[in-house]
């Protein structure tokens, strides 16, 4: 199951992953058209998936790797999920990020 998060061009988005675990977690981040790619290992970025997306791993308390993703663009929607390091999936987001429209009267 996915939890679906929306987004605007140009929003920062923190998508939250709770652990027990305290050596950290797994990010990885899949799209249409790319394979599943490890973002964070132990809380340490251990490879830019691609450079337009923008993103740091928050350890905002113990127990809780939080990834903020900034200044979300369209080409950045696809499937988050947090796994513990063991492997087992935590949660899973599903990033919806559309362009600003904009209006001309």
């Amino acid at each position: 199951m996915y939890h679906q998060r929306d987004a605007i061009m140009g929003d920062t988005l923190m998508l939250w992953c709770n652990t027990t675990e305290s050596s950290g977690v797994v990010w990885t981040w899949k799209t249409k058209h790319e394979n599943i790619t490890y973002v964070s290992v132990n809380g340490s970025i251990t490879g830019r998936p691609r450079p337009l997306l923008e993103f740091s791993v928050v350890n905002t308390s113990k127990g809780e790797y939080s990834l903020m993703i900034y200044n979300v663009h369209p080409a950045d929607s696809g499937l988050f999920d947090c796994y513990e390091t063991d492997g087992r999936r935590i949660v899973g987001y599903q990033l919806v990020a559309k362009s600003k429209l904009l209006s001309i009267l």
